[in-house]
C-alpha cells in the first residue's frame, strides 16, 4: 500500500512525544513492505529527500504566524501538498491534527483519497491544544482570549479573527474518512465536540522494540530515591506541583532527589520555585536532552511522576518509563491512568498533598516498588507493535475498499 504521513515534522532531531510516534509509525509500514512518503509542515526549509528508502517532503513553517494562527496558516499549505501527492498515494493518514482543516480541504476541493486522521491532541476542537477550559464547548470569548494570552503585542490583534474563523476550521476537520483516538478520554472528546462516534477507533501509541527489551539497573539498589520526570515544561503539564510535592517530601526524606528532563517556556519559573522552596541541592534540570540519550535517565529511577493537570490525550514517556520498569505516579486525568494499569498509584490532578502522599508511599514500601516495576512488561504487552499497528492496518483497508 502506498501510505503518506502528513506530520508536524521528521527527524532527525526528536522534540516530543509525536515526533516519536510518527517515526515509529513510517519505520513499521516501511519494514513491512509498504511504500511511505511523510509530508512535513513544521520545517526549517522546503526540500525533498530520501531517508532510509521512504521520501521525506519537508515544508517551511511560516514563523510567528504558525504559532498564532497555526490551524488557518496550515490550510493552504496542507491542502495543496495533499493535491499534489494524492495520484501517488491509496491513502493520507494525517498525525498531526493542527492540519485537519487543510485536509477537509482537500476534500471538499474533490480530493480523492481517503483520509484517516489520528487524534494525537485537541488541537482539532481547541486552537490551544490543551482542552483546559472547564466548560465542555468553548465560546468565541474565551478562545480569543486564550489565543492573546502569553502572545507578543503586535500579535494579539490576529487572536479575534482567528477565534472568529476556528467553528469554520473545525468543521473541516471533522470531513476525514476515518479518526484513530490514542486513547478513550480523547474519543469522548471529540466525540463531545461533534466529531462522528461511528467513524472513530481508540488504537493507542505503541512502544519501541518489546515489552521487556530494558530491564531495571543498578541504581535501583541505591539508598537514595530518584524521582523522575520527563517532558515539556509546560503550564499544562503541572510539574509545579511535583516540586511543591517534592519539597514536602524532602523535609522528612534526605533520600530523595528529583531530576526534571525537558525543557519549555516554564523552565525558568520552574527554577525560581525550586529557589523559593529551598531545595536547589535536591533538583537537577538537565534540560532537553536527544531522545536515543533519555534512556539514562529513566535507567537511573526509582519512580516516574506525570504530574498533569490536563487531559493527556496519551503519555509516550509513561511507556518509556515501563520499559525500564520505573513504578509510576499519575495523576488522575487523562489517558495516564487508562496506560499504568496495575504498573502505577494514581493521585488527584493538581493536589499537592495527594501526590505527596502517593511518593511517600512508594519511598517507603520497597515491596510496593518492586511489584509495581514487575507489572511493566504485563500492562506493556497491550502496546506491542504487532498488535497496534494491526490495528492501524484494518483500518487503512477498510478506508480504501470503501471508496
Amino acid at each position: 500500500m502506498r501510505i503518506a504521513l502528513v506530520s508536524k515534522s521528521y527527524g532527525p532531531t526528536i522534540s516530543g512525544g509525536g515526533d516519536v510516534d510518527t517515526k515509529l509509525l513510517a519505520d513499521c509500514l516501511l519494514q513491512r513492505g509498504h511504500e511511505i512518503t511523510v509530508l512535513a509542515f513544521h520545517e526549517e526549509a522546503n526540500r525533498e529527500e530520501t531517508i532510509a528508502g521512504m521520501k521525506v517532503v519537508r515544508h517551511r513553517r511560516i514563523d510567528g504566524l504558525t504559532a498564532t494562527a497555526q490551524l488557518l496558516t496550515l490550510l493552504p499549505q496542507v491542502a495543496l501538498a495533499m493535491r499534489r501527492w494524492q495520484d501517488r498515494v491509496d491513502l493520507f493518514h494525517v498525525y498531526y491534527p493542527s492540519a485537519l482543516p487543510g485536509a477537509g480541504m482537500y476534500k471538499v476541493l474533490g480530493g480523492r483519497r481517503p483520509v484517516v486522521a489520528t487524534l494525537n491532541s485537541y488541537a482539532a476542537f481547541c486552537p490551544m491544544g490543551t482542552a483546559l477550559c472547564p466548560d465542555a464547548i468553548c465560546g468565541f470569548s474565551r478562545r480569543a482570549r486564550c489565543l492573546a494570552r502569553g502572545r507578543k503585542p503586535a500579535l494579539k490583534p490576529l487572536s479575534v479573527p482567528y477565534a472568529a474563523a476556528c467553528p469554520a476550521l473545525f468543521a473541516l476537520a471533522r470531513r476525514a474518512d476515518r479518526y484513530t483516538a490514542l486513547s478513550q478520554v480523547v474519543k469522548e472528546l471529540y466525540i463531545a465536540h461533534g466529531y462522528p462516534a461511528d467513524r472513530m477507533d481508540v488504537i493507542p501509541c505503541c512502544i519501541e522494540g518489546q515489552a521487556a527489551s530494558f530491564t531495571t539497573g543498578a541504581a535501583h539498589e541505591s539508598s537514595a530515591l530518584n524521582i523522575l520526570y520527563v517532558g515539556g515544561l509546560l503550564e499544562a503539564k503541572g510539574v509545579d506541583i511535583l516540586i511543591r510535592a517534592f519539597s514536602r517530601l524532602a523535609e522528612h526524606d534526605a533520600r530523595v532527589h528529583l531530576t526534571i528532563v525537558g525543557d519549555g517556556p516554564q523552565a525558568e519559573p520552574l527554577k525560581e520555585l525550586v529557589l523559593e522552596l529551598g531545595v536547589r541541592e535536591r533538583v537537577s534540570f538537565a534540560g532537553w536532552v536527544p531522545h536515543e540519550m533519555v534512556g539514562q535517565y529513566y535507567g537511573a529511577a526509582d519512580v516516574f511522576v506525570h504530574p498533569t493537570i490536563m487531559a493527556e490525550p496519551f503519555g509516550r514517556t509513561i511507556l518509556e518509563a515501563m520499559q525500564f520498569q520505573v513504578p509510576l505516579v499519575v495523576s488522575n486525568i487523562g489517558a495516564p491512568p487508562e496506560i499504568v494499569g496495575e504498573a502505577g498509584l494514581v493521585f488527584e490532578r493538581g493536589n499537592v498533598d495527594d501526590l505527596v502522599q502517593k511518593l511517600e508511599m512508594v519511598s517507603r514500601d520497597r515491596e510496593l516498588r518492586q511489584r509495581l516495576s514487575s507489572n511493566c512488561p504485563k500492562v506493556l504487552q497491550a502496546y506491542e507493535q504487532d498488535k497496534v499497528l494491526g490495528r492501524i492496518l484494518e483500518v487503512y483497508q477498510q478506508v480504501v475498499s470503501e471508496q
